[in-house]
């Protein structure tokens, strides 16, 4: 059952991509990029090495759910506001009840609510309080992503314009990002995201 922050950021992909959704975008923009990143950071591959394909799957995916929102981002100017953090802060306290009644009824641990995940265990207090942690970070990064997000790049990247080491960085900025090449883009993050959802047996070999 697809129901980890990341399981959500694959299917709010796959409707952005077909539907170019603003509010879509809104809730993916949070639980891609930072369920996306922080699950690579600190990954939970269920075991498997480089020479599982389920390896390399954990790593397409979870590159997909971040990469999707960045690239509408970028391409055409979609943001969010402060009002989606909360929206997204909403969706994940609705969904919870159904995540813990799956999780008590079949003895997953979807969430990470009934058990401490284990690569990070040894720095975690023990349940329920782990949770409380959960939640005060998750606050302070959708606030943070948030800030960061709405910050005016223009005028921070003005105060460098003349340091040589800025000017590869405003050259794709200017000439190529502001182009048709993300038409290619889509098209490829599209094949990406079908190729990495379409399997979620963690039998799969």
């Amino acid at each position: 059952v697809p129901l980890h922050i990341c399981s959500f950021g694959v299917m709010f992909s796959v409707t952005l991509l077909l539907t170019d959704s603003k509010k879509v975008f809104e809730i993916l923009f949070f639980i891609g990029i930072l369920g996306g990143l922080i699950a690579l950071l600190i990954p939970n591959s269920l075991g498997y090495t480089y020479y599982n394909m389920r390896y390399y799957h954990f790593i397409l995916l979870h590159m997909s759910i971040a990469i999707v929102p960045i690239y509408y981002y970028k391409a055409y100017g979609y943001r969010v506001t402060l009002k989606s953090v909360y929206k997204t802060i909403a969706l994940i306290l609705v969904v919870s009840p159904l995540v813990v009644f799956v999780n008590y009824t079949t003895g997953k641990n979807y969430m990470f609510i009934g058990e401490k995940p284990e690569i990070l265990a040894n720095y975690l207090p023990d349940w329920p309080y782990y949770i409380i942690v959960f939640i005060v970070l998750a606050f302070i990064a959708l606030h943070g992503l948030y800030y960061f997000s709405n910050l005016d790049f223009d005028k921070i990247k003005s105060k460098f314009i003349n340091k040589k080491s800025w000017m590869l960085f405003f050259y794709i900025d200017e000439v190529y990002l502001r182009h048709n090449y993300f038409d290619y883009f889509k098209i490829n993050t599209k094949i990406l995201v079908f190729f990495t959802i379409f399997d979620y047996n963690e039998k799969w070999v």
